[in-house]
């Protein structure tokens, strides 16, 4: 019985033995090949259950993984500082960069199935598939014998998007030493934590960074936070745009005064605005001295004065040009165009208020497509250092990147402009006859218009022309106005009237005065229109009347009154206001505060309102003519008076007073249509 006894003993310690000899895989080395949108890359792998070592190189620097799957946690060495650090093994940083850990995870999470056994680099291996809502998303192939996955292949759909395999498996013995940090390493901290902390410190002294509470003068580009009493005066080119960017730094809200000033003094026909802002992080921003306001000399202004009146605002302002640009880096990257023809000079002015110097990088993209490596800079506060490069380096563009916390920098993009080409000898030239406009008009043009509706109509020059217009409600008013081409670029002509039903009234024009084009505005009610241009044209009979009637205007009352004098007509309101087509007419609904009609096909982009003030940004179906012509009519009409008006090319501008306060609109033609902005600063 003894000797049984013993035997059975001996058994199991066998059979414990070789147990335990089976489920402790051998230690090995192998290569790591990884395999992800169609870039290839080898790593050095090892093996020691329950540990395993990955060699890797990031951002050119080497660095050592180490996964210790007994205590789930990760180690980083990096290698050329000699310090080292731990993370959790769950840390979503590592399920992104350690296939192996990734696999562990997805498999104790979704759905697996068994799909039998197959070879892989000459290891038997169990395959086995993950499926999430029914659709793969990995492959594995796990080998018993080394106790570790060799391939793992993950999907996209039914694509291969990432692979890892483990190539070249040699079973080795190898030393612990592999698998801890070196004597001479230090334990760091996790970069996370260092970052945040960092954000932390970044934050606390941001917020400890006084506004401006008295007046400060400086140059664009500049970056300033104003408080409450701060002024920020700001000086900029009047040939180059500005681009002024208000970012609310209060938690609640907060107010600022805009002033604008050329030449030392407040420009009378832009006077000042106040901007209130909410608590949203987003910044906003204000353009000043456009390519149209250079060519038209509008609105140009060579200095800012930025006042804080409520909270705490951060004003940046910047300036682009042909020749120049001047930006400002708060921290992050900043992107400047340049002309790959020309040389050019880039210049770095520290400005950290966080301490004494600015450490950043650039780097230049070239026409050709490459770029250079990045060229690192450290800068004193108030310290200025440049780079010139000629025009045979073909740049195209440069980046200039400042890290949170590293300090800010003002930046310059010079290239020096172009050579005047000489002008050519004035040669002697024929003058050119001058090409009438014809349009296709016929002889006679009958038609209807009612309020709030117009129309405009071709004309043929030089022929006389007779206007008839009939009223056909109780209470009628308009004006035609007389142009010499569809383009309105020059009016003739205009004749105002007010008609009561039935009532007549009739204009001669002499073909002297080349009328092209007959634009109607309709004031009240509803009336006919006649345009007459045949052979013998006349005026409509002029009513049995004790008054002498104008020379060329004849009256005609219905019949029924025929032996008395026509009725005047009574006074009426005053028109509401008027849409005028050939295009545009008066839509439905108002904008800005209810204080700008619509016209009439109006799209309506954007609106926004500060208090008395408010902006909207609208495209119409007209011409910029068309829209100026419209609004200075409508607005006049309603009491407001109207300034400066300008139409250049595919611009146009037009200011009106009124007692609401002051408006300004402007409009850019685009094809078939105009974008019009729209700005009510009031009183």
């Amino acid at each position: 019985m003894k000797t049984y006894l013993k035997r059975t003993w001996v058994y199991l310690l066998i059979l414990i033995l070789c147990t335990a000899t089976s489920a402790m895989a051998a230690s090995f080395t192998a290569d790591l090949v990884t395999t992800e949108k169609g870039k290839t890359k080898t790593e050095k792998f090892y093996f020691m259950d329950p540990y395993y070592r990955m060699e890797v190189v990031e951002d050119g620097k080497p660095m050592a993984v180490i996964a210790d799957r007994k205590k789930n946690v990760h180690l980083f060495l990096q290698m050329e500082k000699k310090v080292f650090f731990d993370i959790p093994s769950d840390d979503f940083r590592i399920l992104m960069n350690d296939p192996f850990k990734a696999s562990e995870y997805m498999a104790a999470k979704y759905e697996s199935r068994v799909e039998g056994h197959e070879k892989i680099n000459g290891i038997n291996c169990e395959k086995l598939v993950l499926t999430a809502q029914g659709k793969k998303i990995q492959t594995s192939w796990f080998s018993d014998k080394l106790n570790f996955p060799v391939k793992l292949v993950n999907y996209e759909g039914d694509k291969e998007i990432y692979i890892a395999e483990l190539r070249n498996i040699r079973k080795t013995k190898l030393r612990m030493d592999l698998f801890t940090p070196p004597a001479d390493f230090k334990q760091g901290e996790d970069p996370a934590a260092a970052a945040k902390r960092k954000r932390e410190k970044l934050k606390n002294a941001e917020e400890a960074l006084p506004g401006l509470t008295a007046v400060k003068t400086t140059q664009v580009p500049c970056y300033e936070k104003i408080a409450v009493g701060g002024e920020l005066r700001v000086h900029m080119d009047t040939d180059r745009k500005a681009c002024l960017i208000i970012t609310n730094q209060a938690k609640g809200e907060s107010e600022i005064t805009i002033f604008h000033y050329r030449n030392g003094k407040p420009i009378g026909n832009f006077p000042a605005s106040t901007k209130k802002f909410g608590s949203s992080p987003f910044p906003e921003s204000w353009d000043y001295n456009d390519e149209f306001e250079q060519k038209t000399g509008s609105f140009l202004v060579d200095e800012l004065r930025i006042k804080g009146e409520k909270g705490l605002v951060y004003a940046e302002m910047i300036q682009n040009g042909p020749d120049r640009k001047d930006r400002y880096n708060s921290a992050g990257q900043s992107d400047l165009s340049a002309d790959p023809k020309r040389p050019l000079t880039l210049r770095i002015t520290g400005d950290n208020p966080f301490g004494d110097q600015t450490t950043g990088k650039y780097w230049l993209k070239y026409e050709n497509g490459g770029r250079s490596d990045a060229i690192a800079f450290t800068l004193g506060n108030g310290g200025t250092r440049s780079w010139e490069y000629s025009s045979d380096k073909g740049i195209k563009a440069l980046s200039v990147s400042i890290r949170k916390g590293e300090g800010r920098a003002k930046i310059t993009l010079i290239q020096p402009p172009y050579p005047k080409k000489p002008a050519p000898k004035k040669t002697a030239a024929k003058k050119a006859s001058k090409v009438k406009y014809t349009p296709k008009a016929k002889p006679v043009t009958r038609f209807t218009v009612t309020h709030p509706y117009g129309t405009g109509k071709p004309l043929t020059p030089g022929k006389d022309l007779v206007i008839t217009v009939t009223g056909l409600s109780g209470q009628t008013s308009g004006d035609i106005f007389l142009y010499n081409d569809r383009t309105k670029s020059n009016k003739i002509d205009e004749f105002k009237f007010k008609l009561k039903k039935k009532q007549v009234k009739s204009f001669s024009v002499s073909g002297e005065k080349d009328v092209g084009w007959a634009a109607v505005w309709v004031h009240d009610g509803s009336f006919k229109v006649k345009l007459d241009q045949s052979p013998g044209a006349k005026a409509a009979p002029a009513p049995k009347a004790t008054q002498k009637p104008a020379a060329t205007v004849a009256k005609t009352a219905p019949k029924a009154a025929s032996t008395k004098t026509a009725p005047a007509p009574r006074p009426t309101q005053k028109p509401s206001a008027p849409a005028v087509s050939g295009s545009p007419a008066a839509g439905k609904g108002t904008i800005l505060n209810g204080k700008v009609p619509l016209m009439k096909g109006a799209k309506v982009l954007k609106t926004k309102t500060y208090g008395a003030n408010s902006k909207a940004d609208l495209e119409v179906p007209a011409t910029p003519q068309e829209v100026v012509d419209f609004y200075k009519q409508s607005m006049t009409a309603k009491g407001w008076k109207p300034g400066m008006s300008m139409v250049m090319g595919n611009k146009g501008v037009l200011q009106l007073v009124g007692s609401a306060g002051q408006l300004i609109i402007k409009a850019t033609g685009r094809g078939e249509t105009s974008k019009v902005n729209m700005a009510l600063m009031g009183q």
